[in-house]
């Protein structure tokens, strides 16, 4: 069984084919959740993804691959091309993570932050 609140790597979540929730934004505090469902061994769990320190966020909802709530990877980056984007940023790069999840739509979601967490739990059909 996967201890899920003890990965520090986003590629070691077992997230394909996981079905995005919520997506939520604690301004003040600087800190990004997205919650998804994926399958683990057999059973259904709830999980959130907590970015702290962030710095940067967006997200596409426009479908260039067909509707789809589901990821179909998910990737993080020392650096990339996104940190050049970013007008005025003067932070210490090597201090940030870009992480992107590519959801099966084609769209994606892009996070900088300097680290995130893992919350599991069994899924509720309630």
């Amino acid at each position: 069984m996967i201890d899920l609140e003890s990965i520090v790597k986003l590629d070691n979540i077992p997230i394909h084919d996981s079905k995005i929730g919520d997506v939520k934004i604690d301004y003040d505090k600087q800190e990004f959740f997205l919650s998804c469902i994926l399958e683990l061994d057999k059973q259904k769990r709830s999980v959130i993804i907590s970015f702290a320190e962030t710095i940067y966020s967006d997200i596409s909802f426009y479908s260039p691959w067909g509707e789809s709530y589901y990821i179909f990877e998910a990737k993080e980056f020392k650096n990339s091309e996104l940190f050049d984007r970013l007008i005025g940023f003067e932070q210490d790069k090597l201090a940030y993570t870009h992480y992107q999840f590519i959801l099966n739509s084609g769209d994606s979601i892009n996070v900088i932050a300097k680290s995130f967490s893992v919350e599991a739990q069994l899924h509720s059909t309630n």
